[in-house]
C-alpha cells in the first residue's frame, strides 16, 4: 500500500532542508545526555578561570577592565595577561548578570556551547561524509573523558571552537557582501576571544589570494572581475574583522594592550628551532594521548586505536595538500604553525581543541586512503574503528559518574 502525504505537512517533509534538521535532531538527542554529566557546582580555580569570571563580574556590574585587582607579574607573564580580550568573558557576563557568581549555571552554558559545536560538526561533514559516519565522529569528539572533564572548566576553547566553525561554515555556504559583513564581525569576535583566531582571517586571504592565482595562470575568462570582487571581499571581512577587534577591546571595554606584556611576552625567536622541535613532540604526544583514554586492563586497544586514528589524521591531511586544499586547510596549517612556534606548551589537548572537528575530518579521508583486500566502505571502517574507540570510553566514563555521585 502507498502512502501519500498533502498539504502543508507534505510541504514540509519535501523541503530540501528537512533531512538536514532531522539529522540535526538526531544528534541533539544524542549529545542531550551531555547536560546530565560532569555538571559541577564547584571548579578548579585555575587563573584563566577566576580571571575569566572576575571579568564577566565586571562587565557585569559596570566596573571598568582596567580596574581588576589582579596584580600583573611582568615578571612571569605566562601565568596571564592584565586582562584578556573582551569576547570570552562578555559571553560569560550574562550569566553572571542574571545567576552571580553560580559555577553550575556556568557549567551548563559551557556544556551548551559543546552540544552547540557537535551539531555544527554535522552541518560541516554534510558535503564530504555520510551521515553515520558524522554521527560516530561527535561521539568520539563529545564523549571521550577528556571532553567530559575539560567541558566542566570555565575556559575559552569551546566557544572558541563553536564560532570558528560556525564562519567557517558561513564562509563556504554564502557569497554576497551581506554575508561578508557578518564573517567580519565573527572573526573580529573570534579573535575577542582568543588571539590566535587571527588565523581566520589570514587563511581567507591565503585562499582568496590562491584561488585568485590559480585562475590567472589557468588564463581563465573575466579576471579582472574576479579581482575586483575578490578585493572587495578581502576589504569588508578584514574592515570588519578589525573594526569590531578594536571597538570591543579597545573603545569599549578598553582594554590595555601592550606587547611586552601577558602570553607576547613570552614570544622568543632565540632558539626557535628547538622550540618548534619541542612543541612538534608534544603536540603530536598530546594528539594521541586524546585518543588514549584510561581503560582499566585492555590498555593495549589503546595503544592500537591511538596510533590508527593519529596515522589517519597525518594521511587525510597529506591527501588534502594533494587534492584539494581550501579554507579550512589554510586555518588548520596557520593555526598550527603559532602553537609550534609559541613557547609555552603545558596547555595539554585544550590549545589543539578548536582544531578537532577539522582533524577527525582528516582522519575518514586518512580511512579513505587505506585498500584492503576486501575493500569494506569507508562507513564500515569508519563505524569499526569508532566503536573501537567508544567502546574504551567506558572506564573514564564510568569513574567521572561515580565521582559525582559520591
Amino acid at each position: 500500500m502507498n502512502f501519500k502525504v498533502d498539504g502543508l505537512i507534505g510541504k514540509i517533509v519535501t523541503l530540501p532542508y528537512f533531512k538536514d534538521f532531522l539529522k540535526v535532531l538526531l544528534v541533539l538527542l544524542l549529545t542531550v545526555p551531555l547536560l546530565f554529566i560532569n555538571i559541577r557546582k564547584d571548579i578548579d580555580w585555575g587563573d584563566d578561570n577566576a580571571h575569566y569570571l572576575l571579568q564577566a563580574k565586571y562587565i557585569a556590574q559596570g566596573v571598568p577592565q582596567a580596574n581588576t585587582q589582579y596584580i600583573y607579574n611582568s615578571n612571569c607573564p605566562v601565568l596571564g595577561p592584565p586582562a584578556y580580550p573582551i569576547g570570552f568573558p562578555l559571553m560569560l557576563s550574562g550569566v553572571y548578570y542574571v545567576k552571580g557568581l553560580n559555577l553550575h549555571a556556568f557549567n551548563l552554558i559551557m556544556t551548551m556551547a559543546l552540544i552547540i559545536l557537535c551539531l555544527l560538526m554535522v552541518l560541516y561533514y554534510k558535503n564530504t561524509h555520510r551521515f553515520l559516519t558524522s554521527v560516530f565522529l561527535v561521539l568520539i569528539v563529545a564523549y571521550n573523558p577528556w571532553t567530559l572533564s575539560f567541558k566542566s572548566e570555565i575556559m575559552s576553547e569551546i566557544p572558541f571552537a563553536v564560532i570558528l566553525l560556525a564562519t567557517v561554515l558561513l564562509y563556504k555556504k554564502f557569497n554576497n557582501i551581506s554575508t561578508y559583513i557578518i564573517i567580519g564581525v565573527l572573526c573580529g569576535y573570534l579573535i575577542s576571544i582568543r588571539t590566535i583566531g587571527v588565523v581566520l582571517p589570514l587563511a581567507i586571504f591565503a585562499e582568496t589570494t590562491r584561488n585568485f592565482l590559480l585562475a590567472f595562470l589557468r588564463k581563465e575568462k573575466g579576471l579582472t572581475k574576479t579581482l575586483r570582487h575578490n578585493l572587495l571581499k578581502l576589504g569588508i571581512i578584514i574592515t570588519f574583522c578589525f573594526g569590531i577587534y578594536f571597538l570591543l577591546n579597545t573603545v569599549i571595554f578598553k582594554i590595555k594592550f601592550d606587547a611586552s606584556s601577558g602570553y607576547f611576552a613570552i614570544f622568543s625567536f632565540r632558539g626557535l628551532g628547538n622550540i618548534i622541535l619541542q612543541n612538534l613532540a608534544y603536540y603530536f604526544d598530546v594528539l594521541e594521548t586524546f585518543f588514549n583514554p584510561k581503560n582499566g586492563k585492555w590498555v593495549f586497544l589503546s595503544l592500537i586505536t591511538k596510533s590508527c586514528v593519529f596515522t589517519m589524521i597525518m594521511l587525510g591531511w597529506l591527501k588534502k595538500i594533494y587534492k584539494d586544499f581550501g579554507l579550512a586547510d589554510f586555518l588548520v596549517v596557520f593555526y598550527l604553525l603559532v602553537l609550534l612556534i609559541y613557547p609555552y606548551h603545558q596547555s595539554g589537548f585544550r590549545f589543539l581543541f578548536p582544531l578537532l572537528p577539522f582533524l577527525m575530518s582528516y582522519a575518514v579521508q586518512g580511512l579513505k586512503t587505506i585498500h584492503l583486500g576486501f575493500n569494506p566502505k569507508t562507513s564500515v571502517k569508519v563505524v569499526l574503528l569508532g566503536s573501537l574507540v567508544l567502546v574504551q570510553y567506558y572506564y573514564g566514563f564510568n569513574e567521572m559518574v561515580l565521582l559525582e555521585i559520591l
